[in-house]
């Protein structure tokens, strides 16, 4: 008679194998779960969704027991435990340990710049923009008019956080002569 004990003892090189080879996949699936989770909370997302607009509070944060029970992060794989260490460590989400809430981080991605003369135009605004090493970054241009004071505030969006305060501080110190709108200030 066979002894089966022998038969399910697996080979100790096969077996070294397989406790290296296991944590890849745990690690592949939480980098899964993270994209999801971010994905989810995203800003545009969470407007968009109903389940997390109906649970949301005026700064868009969703209980963290809500958001482990969302169909998309149940589907991936989702427990409340994972989805605070994710928001914890998140450097898009926000997590309030005090109210247990999760959302997306503010994002300051948008330059103002106030008081142009009517005569300038959004195309004047971008063709000055163009000169900046940042102008790649410049995502759109959206001007609001004040009949009043007769002057227009442009607000650009940028791409990251980094390329708004880079163009920021571009803009410091730029002057246009009696155009109204910034320029390398002549000496």
């Amino acid at each position: 008679m066979t002894d089966s004990s022998d038969a399910q003892v697996p080979a100790t090189g096969s077996n070294d194998e397989e406790k290296e080879a296991k944590p890849a996949p745990d690690v592949k699936d939480l980098r899964e779960l993270r994209r999801v989770v971010e994905a989810t909370l995203s800003k545009d997302q969470i407007l968009s969704d109903g389940v997390l607009q109906f649970n949301m509070n005026e700064d868009l944060m969703v209980l963290a027991t809500i958001v482990a029970v969302h169909p998309k992060i149940v589907a991936a794989g989702g427990t409340a435990e994972k989805v605070v260490a994710i928001a914890k460590e998140s450097p898009k989400l926000t997590w309030d340990d005090e109210t247990k809430r999760i959302g997306p981080k503010a994002t300051r991605t948008t330059l103002m710049m106030r008081d142009f003369p009517d005569e300038v135009s959004q195309s004047d605004v971008q063709e000055f923009l163009n000169g900046s090493p940042q102008s790649e970054d410049v995502c759109s241009i959206r001007g609001e008019a004040n009949s009043i004071l007769k002057t227009t505030t442009y607000f650009v969006i940028m791409d990251t956080e980094e390329s708004t305060l880079n163009l920021a501080l571009w803009l410091r110190g730029k002057k246009n002569q009696g155009c109204g709108y910034p320029r390398v200030r002549e000496k």
